[in-house]
This record gives structure tokens, sequence and C-alpha cells, in this order.
């Protein structure tokens, strides 16, 4: 019988490094006094008994609304809300072709310093803040909201890049489900509303349609998604490039395309989507979310086993892989994305068991183990590739990184083991790794300053 545990039942209460903050914080929780699960528990249930009397009349919150310890800092990590907007660097007499601006500015946030000054322009970062507010300016001028144009939709498709690097990830979800509705409003989510348009563009629509959902469906930190799987109909693309959906012209064959990249980050999104839901559905007990995580992650060890062989992350590259690689070199990149991005989502899936496996640790030792060499995993492969991966600054990875280096931090510092010095020392890997490109993301700072807060709590 799985025991029974105490989940927080108020999403108000803040992230547990905005406690020691506080000079009223609970003596479980400050600097001089070494804090313990069973401190934070103890206030929890103290919380929960001075706030029940107010709360009597309101319905129980439902699972959604419950964040565990590893996503409150990863909303805290995005929450710059109250942080003073940065002014515009556009002027009404820019003269920018406003399609122009999306891809320079994607185009910067791939260079590194020496490309940068090569190409001819200053390393100062002004530059970037500079395209990005132009994309942004040409996007109203061009009154994006009442002209519904496919263009719109795959200018926001690329600034999606950007947004969050530039500290924007609430404008980012405002203007990506606007994005979606002028999809909607286009018709771009009925393949029965498009059976005349030629083979490219078919797959040009679903491709473009299929980037709105993944982003959608796999938002960090969690909200709820503005379209469900039953708001539209939609094929997935074909596995075909550009080039071969002329079958006359091109004889197809089956070496790698880019687009096996997106069609697994589509069975990923479909999973976690399908996961939030049911969960967001569950009535609380602790058996029955225990079997979706175990259902889930099953699924997700699934995705993982039937992956092309391109894609797969083989200790030793085979000499068909290398060749592969050597040919198409957006290949290792792809499938080093997708390794770090399938390793999260397995923390995401079972750290909503985190709270349970702090009070019993044997029973849920499987999901603990998962979460904690995931984790592990994610900071590894980072090592292992760091030129290229420093290389792809958008949000996305620093996101990674910083999930894997604060679950490893939560558990060093409220768990204490002998692997702590390990944990720390992967740690400081994770803080390095975004010291190189902090400058270039106000989010690399934001879980810098995080990370080693935390890090200077563990024994």
């Amino acid at each position: 019988m799985v025991k029974g545990v105490v989940v927080s039942s108020s999403p108000s209460v803040p992230p547990y490094h905005k406690h020691q903050e506080s000079a009223d914080n609970a003596s479980t929780l400050r600097k001089d006094v070494k804090p313990s699960y069973e401190g934070l528990f103890r206030e929890n249930q103290e919380l929960k008994k001075q706030l029940r009397d107010a709360v009597l009349a309101l319905p129980t919150p439902r699972l959604n609304e419950v964040l565990n310890i590893t996503e409150r800092f990863e909303e805290d990590l995005f929450d710059v809300g109250n942080e003073p907007g940065r002014v515009s660097t556009v002027t009404d007499d820019e003269a920018i072709i406003w399609p122009s601006a999306h891809f320079m500015c994607a185009t910067l946030i791939f260079m590194d310093e020496d490309e940068l000054i090569a190409s001819g322009a200053s390393a100062d970062l002004s530059l970037l803040h500079n395209w990005y507010d132009s994309a942004l300016y040409f996007l109203h001028q061009g009154d994006y909201l009442r002209n519904h144009d496919m263009r719109t939709v795959q200018a926001v498709a690329i600034l999606g890049i950007v947004f969050t690097n530039m500290g924007d990830s609430k404008l980012q979800s405002l203007i990506w489900s606007s994005a979606i509705r002028i999809a909607q409003s286009l018709r771009m989510d009925d393949d029965r509303a498009n059976l005349h348009e030629s083979a490219i563009a078919t797959q040009v629509r679903r491709r473009l349609w299929w980037t709105l959902v993944i982003c959608e469906w796999l938002p960090v930190p969690y909200r709820a998604p503005c379209i469900t799987a039953a708001d539209f109909n939609v094929d997935i693309p074909t596995i075909v490039d550009d080039d071969e959906l002329d079958a006359v012209a091109v004889e197809l064959n089956n070496s790698p395309r880019p687009v096996e990249y997106h069609l697994q980050m589509i069975k990923i999104s479909r999973l976690i989507h399908s996961f939030r839901s049911s969960l967001r559905q569950t009535d609380g007990q602790t058996r029955q979310i225990s079997n979706l995580v175990l259902r889930t992650d099953e699924a997700l060890a699934e995705i993982i086993e039937s992956l092309p062989s391109h894609l797969q992350m083989h200790q030793v590259p085979t000499d068909e892989a290398l060749a592969d690689e050597k040919h198409s070199p957006w290949i290792a990149w792809q499938r080093l994305n997708l390794s770090l991005s399938l390793l999260y989502y397995r923390i995401v899936i079972n750290r909503v068991l985190q709270d349970q496996w702090f009070q019993d640790p044997e029973t849920f030792a499987r999901t603990r183990a998962i979460c904690l060499s995931s984790a592990q995993g994610i900071i590894s492969l980072s090592a292992q590739f760091d030129p290229s991966l420093a290389r792809h600054r958008p949000w996305s990875t620093t996101v990674l990184l910083f999930s894997a280096g604060i679950i490893l931090a939560v558990e060093a510092r409220f768990h204490a083991s002998d692997e702590q010095g390990r944990y720390s020392k992967e740690i400081e890997r994770c803080v390095q790794f975004l010291h190189g490109v902090k400058n270039q993301s106000v989010i690399a700072a934001r879980a810098v300053a995080i990370l080693e807060s935390q890090k200077s709590y563990i024994p």
C-alpha cells in the first residue's frame, strides 16, 4: 500500500529560495540552521493549517495547481514581470524590411563573438537588441493582429528562438497564442480545408502548424495550453525534403532528413500534453498518479527505442553515422538536442512524485533515481559537446541545464548522502556553462544567480 503524503495545496506559496530572503522565514530555511525535508513539510503543514479556515469555502485545488520544488524554481526563472522593461532601440524612422529582421535576429543568436566580428559587425550586444526590437516593431507596423497572413505566423515561429533569450517570455506566450489564432483563422489547422494546395504548400503548412503546437504543448514553465488535440485536424509532415516532393525528378531513399527531428518532437509533445491533461483529471491519489507516471515514462522509453538510427545517441559512433554527419552536419546537433530533451522530459514526468519520494524514499526510489540520473545525463552531455552546444544559445539549452542543476541542488541541500560532493561539482559545471552564454541571454544570467544561491546552501 502506498503511503499517504501531504502535498502543498497552495500554489501561492513562493519558491523555497524566496523564503530564505525574508527575515520572517521558518527556522528550517534560515542559513544558520541546517534545513531538512522534515522541516519543509512541517512548515507546509503549518501554512495549510493557518490557511484552512480562509479557504474552507473554496474548491479543492486541482493537481495542476500544485507545483513541486523544482517546478517552483523553473517558474521563478521566468518570473521577470516585475523588473523594469527594456527601452526599445527602434525609432519610427527605421527602414528595415520586417521579414529580414526576424531572420537576422535568429542568425545573431546562433553566431559566436568571433563570427560576429568577422562579419564586420560590432560584438556589442546592442546590435542583437536592435534587430530584435526591429522585428517586433515591423511586426506591429504590419498590424498583424488584424491583417492575417501566413508570413506573420512564420515570423512568430522564427522569433520563438529569440523571445526568452531577451527576457520576453511573457510576451512570447501571448504572441505565440496569437499566432495560433491567426493560423486557425487562415484554416491552417484543417487539412480538409486545404485539399487544393500543392504538395509543397501542404508540407510547409503542416510543418509550421506543428511547430506552433509543439511549443504550445511543451512550455517552460508549464501553463495551460490554448489548444488541444481535439481542436485541429492536421496530419504530421511527411518524411521528405522539399525537392523530394517531386517524385518524378528525385528518387526517394532512406538517407536521414531534417524533418525526422521535427516528427520526434511531435511525438514528445503529444505524450507530454496527454500526461499533463491526465494529471489534471486525477483526484490527487498517490497510487493513481504513480501509475500515470509509470505509464508515461514507459511510453517515453518507447519513443527513445524507436528513434531513427541517426538520432540515437551511440556510445561509439558507427562508420555509417560518421559518414552521415560528414555529409549532413545538422545531424549532430539534432541528435544532441533531442537527447537532452528526452532526458529533460523524463525528469518532468517523474518529478511529479518528488514530494512523495522525500517522505518515502524506498517506495519511490525508481522515480528519484530516474530524475537524478537524467539530470546528470544532461550535464554530462553538455560537457561532452560544449563547443557546439554553446553555439545554440536558444533558451531551451539554458532551461535544460538549469533544471538539471536545480534538481541536484535540491537533492544535495535537503537529502544528505555521499553524493553531495559529486552533485556540487556537477552543479558547478552547469554554472560555468551558463556563465559563458549569460551575456547573450537574460534567462542564462538569471539561471546562474539562482544556481549559485542554492549551491551556497549545500552542506
